[in-house]
């Protein structure tokens, strides 16, 4: 991940104001977040269980979203974890990655007030 990737590109996030209207931005953004949550359970779940093919869809899921939304560094860890995930990586290496998404869900959430 690049550090001047921001969490919250407000450019994007203009752009979809613009597409959608603003009155609908706001539930959009309540969307975003419930699947911000249900994937970072998911992906908890599916390491726990194995379940590489779970976590590498979830992860390719929330790295779309999130780019949709203008979370650049949520969308660059998902890409990470699709990739690991792919790459058939050692159990270690995805629990790390895990404990930097969570970090990153943490820092995206604030970035967007959730």
């Amino acid at each position: 991940m690049n550090s001047d990737t921001p969490y919250k590109d407000d450019t994007v996030i203009e752009r979809l104001k613009q597409d959608v209207g603003e009155e609908v931005l706001p539930m959009l953004e309540q969307a975003f977040k419930g699947e911000i949550e249900t994937s970072a359970d998911t992906l908890k779940r599916s390491l726990a269980a194995s379940d590489l093919a779970l976590f590498e869809t979830t992860a390719h899921a929330l790295k779309s979203a999130a780019a949709s939304f203008g979370a650049m560094q949520l969308s660059d860890i998902c890409r990470e974890l699709e990739m690991s995930a792919k790459d058939n990586a050692s159990e270690d290496r995805l629990t790390l990655l895990l404990k930097n998404f969570g970090a990153v869900v943490k820092q995206t959430n604030k970035a967007f007030g959730f």
